[in-house]
């Protein structure tokens, strides 16, 4: 079973990108609307997925899945690939 964790105050942490160390802070105020990922069902069996918040839609799964478990899957690549993403202005 996975551990849920309260990312309602902060978050801190160590991660290591290569072999060098790196700190990571989350602060997420009182008032902010908290991200969820919602994994939903279609007609045909398949599952599909989406980031969302209490006002908007951020992210939607291009892709179903044959089981709950790719699904996952799927929503943990998009986390660890988010921690080590940089942003670049094109």
């Amino acid at each position: 079973m996975r551990e849920q964790y309260d990312f309602s105050k902060a978050v801190q942490g160590r991660f290591y990108r290569g072999h060098r160390p790196f700190q990571v802070t989350v602060n997420v105020s009182d008032s902010a609307d908290h991200p969820r990922y919602e994994v939903f069902m279609a007609p045909d069996g398949k599952f599909s997925f989406r980031l969302t918040t209490d006002a908007a839609v951020l992210l939607t799964s291009d892709q179903e899945y044959d089981s709950k478990e790719a699904c996952f899957s799927a929503i943990d690549q998009i986390r660890q690939a988010a921690i080590l993403a940089s942003t670049v202005l094109v």
